[in-house]
């Protein structure tokens, strides 16, 4: 989980699926904040991995079937560094690569709501990327469009799961094991 904030998308990966999951981010504040995180939810097999931005990550070239990032890349400052930023992603994969960005042509920005945001690249502000400038710096992975609709037990198990991981970070006490 590249750019994992305070570990949500890394605890959920890691209820989900019955593998080792590593939650990575630049702010030791974040890191810090996942790992109470997933060992306040009881996941082992999860942690969070405080990397530097400006060197290689610590991991061996495909160490990882599945390598998601979820609302970083608009917040890569220059296109150089998000080159260097897919260049180290499609490095860490073996198989599969998600990656979820704004639409630089949707109406409003998703993080601060302005209208026409995602087309105002300026370095304070995130800017979103076109899938075929993500695609062009992804070289050996095909683009392929996630499903928009979900069966009814797959819904079911997102929500379960989904909701699993919110009661455990309101009240951990009351956690229930995901079957």
């Amino acid at each position: 989980d590249v750019g994992c904030s305070t570990g949500g998308t890394t605890a959920v990966l890691a209820a989900s699926f019955d593998a080792d999951v590593v939650g990575i981010d630049v702010s030791p504040l974040s890191v810090d904040a996942a790992q109470v995180r997933l060992q306040g939810l009881g996941l082992t097999r999860a942690s969070a991995l405080l990397v530097d931005p400006n060197k290689p990550w610590p991991f061996e070239p495909q160490s990882f079937d599945l390598v998601v990032c979820v609302s970083v890349l608009e917040f890569v400052p220059t296109e150089g560094d998000r080159e260097r930023f897919l260049a180290q992603i499609a490095a860490s994969a073996r198989e599969y690569v998600y990656i979820s960005t704004p639409s630089p042509y949707a109406w409003r920005e998703l993080h601060s709501g302005r209208v026409l945001g995602n087309q105002r690249k300026t370095p304070e502000s995130p800017w979103a990327s076109t899938a075929s400038w993500i695609g062009a710096r992804l070289p050996g992975f095909v683009r392929q469009s996630v499903p928009r609709r979900l069966s009814r037990w797959q819904k079911l198990l997102f929500r379960r799961v989904a909701l699993m991981a919110l009661v455990g970070l309101l009240m951990p006490e009351c956690l229930v094991a995901i079957e």
